[in-house]
């Protein structure tokens, strides 16, 4: 629970920062970034014309959420310092990874397409020992009107690596939708 008030904290105060650090065009600056992410599983209770079961084909795997503070160094390329939530139902794990992450935009137009990669930490949680993270993502940005607000979305690949010698890995498919201020 005292990482989850970290977490908290530190988002809070990352929002508190990027109020102070706007910047005035899309080109380079400081930003904040908050997201939410799922992976998404098939529901083996599913039955196709059950119409009595309240089931639903797919199924929430994980969720993940994110919070970021970033520099933008041209229109193309930006770094991102990352703090994470990783819940897992089943089994119920927790992970709190902190990532550095780099974003590369391949298409460079009024709305982006991207490549992403990051590699970090997990933190300590007491069931589990410290670990490694690996990310790779593809998607797009699309800008709202008359701001510099974007909304990003697409699909990442994350391994985790924990426990004793990190040989115990976790891999997941996840969809992504974060809103940049």
């Amino acid at each position: 629970m005292t990482s989850l008030k970290y977490l908290i904290t530190t988002a809070l105060f990352f929002g508190l920062l990027s109020s102070y650090a706007q910047i005035d065009d899309r080109e380079q600056g400081l930003f904040y970034k908050i997201g939410i992410a799922t992976t998404l599983a098939l529901n083996e209770n599913y039955e196709v014309f059950n119409k009595d079961d309240d089931e639903l084909l797919l199924k929430i795997n994980a969720l993940f959420i994110n919070n970021t503070l970033g520099y933008r160094f041209s229109t193309k390329t930006s770094i991102g310092l990352n703090l994470e939530a990783n819940f897992h139902p089943e089994p119920f794990n927790r992970f709190y990874p902190a990532f550095l992450d780099f974003r590369y935009n391949i298409i460079d137009k009024d709305d982006n397409g991207f490549i992403r990669f990051g590699y970090g930490v997990l933190m300590h949680n007491s069931k589990l020992n410290r670990g490694t993270l690996y990310k790779i993502g593809l998607g797009g940005e699309y800008f709202l009107e008359n701001s510099n607000k974007s909304i990003l979305f697409g699909i990442d690949f994350m391994r985790k690596r924990f426990g004793y010698r990190q040989e115990n890995k976790l891999s997941s498919v996840s969809l992504f939708l974060e809103l940049i201020f």
